[in-house]
């Protein structure tokens, strides 16, 4: 059984110290990120009336004193999320708008590609590069933002 003093000590804690902390960083803005999976970060953003609007999903670099520069994202763990927070029944009346990989351009270094619904569009951002006989290759998936097209964000 927890008494008073497990709950009440870390709370103490942490008021104390994000008082401390705050007029320090009070200039910026803060961000909301949570680990959607093991890796994979979920960054929101809100529309007036708290919903969604847009979901950024990328890799978490750093954690537990390791530094990991590759991508946790594959295009199969982007599809599980997007189907996860944006159910078929949810995204159109009348299905996919453009069919995946046919929505598409290279630049620079990466390969940009959109999935297009009638509610919501997925949009994909790879990092490419160039063999020798000049074919692209994609790697997984550097960062994927899933937006609600009737939500305005504020």
């Amino acid at each position: 059984m927890l008494k008073a003093a497990h709950i009440i000590a870390p709370l103490a804690f942490l008021l104390a110290s994000s008082n401390a902390v705050a007029p320090r960083f009070a200039h910026l803005r803060p961000v909301e990120a949570y680990e959607v999976r093991p890796g994979v970060l979920m960054l929101p953003r809100y529309s007036i009336e708290g919903q969604f609007c847009e979901v950024e999903l990328e890799s978490l670099h750093y954690s537990s004193g390791r530094v990991n520069l590759g991508s946790n994202l594959t295009p199969e763990k982007v599809t599980e999320i997007f189907d996860e927070f944006v159910p078929a029944n949810e995204r159109s009346d009348g299905g996919l708008k453009s069919e995946p990989g046919k929505s598409g351009a290279v630049v620079g270094g990466s390969v940009f590609s959109t999935l297009d619904y009638q509610k919501v569009q997925l949009q994909s951002y790879f990092a490419a590069t160039r063999t020798l006989s000049s074919r692209i290759k994609i790697e997984d998936e550097l960062v994927a933002i899933i937006i609600w097209k009737d939500r305005k964000c504020k």
